[in-house]
């Protein structure tokens, strides 16, 4: 798993993709440490779920919210 900065929108704290088939993490570089490591957090928990064989995102960020309580 490889994680990288990069300059997002503000609304977009961080999100996966893959890249070669590993993972890769990026986040909001214009975020704090604080909010990009709670996004680097949610977005492993994606990683270990097994989420980029699912196929509905919006389904997916729903579930995890709803765990997150």
């Amino acid at each position: 798993m490889q994680v990288r900065l990069m300059d997002l929108p503000p609304r977009i704290k961080g999100f996966v993709t893959m890249r070669g088939g590993e993972p890769v993490i990026v986040l909001n570089a214009r975020l704090n440490y604080e909010q990009n490591l709670k996004t680097f957090l949610h977005e492993k928990k994606h990683i270990e779920n097994g989420d980029f064989e699912k196929c509905d995102a919006d389904q997916i960020e729903a579930e995890e919210h709803r765990e997150e309580g």
